[in-house]
């Protein structure tokens, strides 16, 4: 009889309310300090994604040619390959542009070549002054 008495004496397992409070509000603060600093520039973040997407599909397309011994002529082959599952757009919602040279295919992304360029000049704008 003492050992059910000691099996119902044993401490439940769990957390209580006070700790799960204590630990949303501990979130709550540090997603306050965290969040002006994410959302204080999106186009950064934008122009990041871009530019990784850029690399991401590069690497696709290089793997592509070594496969097939081809290069891609659309993004739709890397699609039909099976190399990416979707037709990918940029985060501005613009496609990705393949441009062919000599053999060789290179993947652009032309809303991140305007931003590039659009912060470029607004630099030397900011130089000048």
């Amino acid at each position: 009889m003492n050992k059910k008495n000691e099996k119902r004496r044993t401490k439940p397992t769990g957390f209580t309310l006070i700790e799960l409070l204590v630990v949303i509000t501990i979130i709550a603060i540090l997603g306050a300090v965290v969040a002006p600093r994410l959302l204080k520039n999106p186009e950064k973040a934008r122009i990041a994604a871009a530019t990784a997407d850029v690399r991401s599909i590069q690497l696709q397309a290089d793997s592509y040619q070594l496969d097939k011994g081809k290069p891609i002529s659309s993004l739709q082959d890397l699609v039909t390959a099976g190399y990416l599952e979707e037709m990918p757009s940029d985060p501005w919602g613009s496609d990705y542009v393949v441009e062919q040279r000599d053999g060789d295919v290179k993947i652009k992304c032309p809303a991140l070549e305007s931003k590039k360029t659009a912060a470029i000049s607004k630099a030397d704008i900011d130089l000048s002054k």
